[in-house]
């Protein structure tokens, strides 16, 4: 491990005041004709939470394709944060992987809108700052309910997000690079500029299945190979270009991270071991891709983790209540065709 992951992982990372409350999966959009309806009641539940209230608050949403682990993949940063961001966060190889928020195998959509996870994470930071972490999946790309739903989902999702997660299998490549820039063009209608023209917070390229050796797995190796694909100076088509300069600048973060193949067991390649997602057991992961997936959730809850601003501003936890519904209606009336979105502020958080 290098000297930077070293001092990274030694940092004062850790949960504030734990509890015993399990927490569940809970719909906040959900899919109905020409469009989605939203539970308020399941949002305010979750911002009147203690550990959200009155702090600044962060939430990591994931987005990208139908299919490509975003469900298994917060379902174990769940475990994580449960473990109170310990190293020996799965040291009992032969319990079975979690499954917080549902996932499964195979071609068919599984995760239909936007869910949350019910129990929010106050964390304090390795800087002494503390933050409310709250959790969204969101319905894969690309899945039957077309391209609309599709940019729906992106855009509630990045403009309620401070780090949006953009998960892909093997490659960044042109096909995907473009699906970004589309969604992200449909979001940015909604959203305030600052002087940089920055619109929105964190964005975290997630690259599955790794497996190529010019780029080492991990945030050092996925910066290097995110600088190459962003400013690849053998790309001369004008619209590719202008792709990558508006990914670059309308988010105020950009990382990448490079993760190794998860093992054949989970991946369901290897059959003859299991027929369903409750037999596939910590020791099925290979320990490779184990430690890169707890670097990856170290680095992402401590330094992609800003609370959620709104006009420069950060807001705290009972004013996203009042940001998620403004977003939702101009969404469902499609007036983010023609409004900039805006959040009054009465009072700024001390952070």
């Amino acid at each position: 491990m290098s000297d930077y992951l070293a001092q990274k992982l030694s940092s004062l990372l850790k949960l504030v005041a734990p509890n015993s409350d399990p927490g569940c999966a809970l719909q906040l959009l959900k899919p109905i004709e020409n469009g989605y309806e939203m539970d308020k009641v399941t949002l305010m539940n979750l911002v009147k939470h203690p550990a959200v209230k009155n702090n600044p608050v962060v939430i990591i949403s994931i987005c990208g394709a139908k299919r490509e682990g975003k469900s298994f993949l917060l379902s174990l940063l769940i475990k994580y944060l449960e473990s109170n961001m310990q190293e020996a966060w799965l040291n009992e190889p032969d319990t079975p992987i979690p499954t917080h928020f549902s996932w499964k195998s195979g071609r068919k959509a599984h995760t239909q809108g936007i869910w949350l996870w019910s129990k929010p994470y106050l964390i304090q930071k390795s800087n002494g700052h503390k933050v409310a972490v709250i959790l969204f999946d969101t319905e894969g790309a690309y899945s039957s309910t077309g391209k609309q739903n599709d940019s729906d989902i992106f855009a509630f999702s990045t403009l309620l997000s401070s780090v949006q997660i953009y998960n892909m299998k093997d490659e960044i490549n042109e096909q995907k690079l473009e699906s970004l820039a589309a969604f992200t063009s449909y979001t940015e209608r909604a959203g305030t500029k600052t002087e940089s023209g920055q619109i929105f917070q964190s964005l975290m390229l997630l690259v599955r299945d790794w497996t190529d050796d010019e780029f080492q797995c991990g945030v050092e190796g996925g910066r290097k190979y995110m600088e190459e694909e962003l400013q690849n100076k053998k790309v001369t088509d004008e619209d590719l270009i202008a792709i990558r300069d508006k990914i670059s600048k309308v988010f105020r973060q950009v990382e990448c991270t490079l993760l190794p193949y998860p093992g054949a067991i989970v991946d369901n390649k290897d059959k003859r071991h299991r027929q369903n997602t409750t037999q596939v057991k910590v020791s099925d992961m290979s320990g490779d891709f184990k430690e890169h997936l707890r670097i990856f959730f170290h680095i992402l809850l401590d330094e992609c983790t800003e609370p959620k601003e709104v006009g420069g501003r950060i807001i705290k936890g009972d004013e996203i209540l009042n940001l998620s519904t403004k977003l939702f209606n101009l969404l469902r009336t499609k007036e983010i065709f023609n409004v900039s979105l805006t959040l009054k502020v009465n009072t700024q958080i001390k952070y």
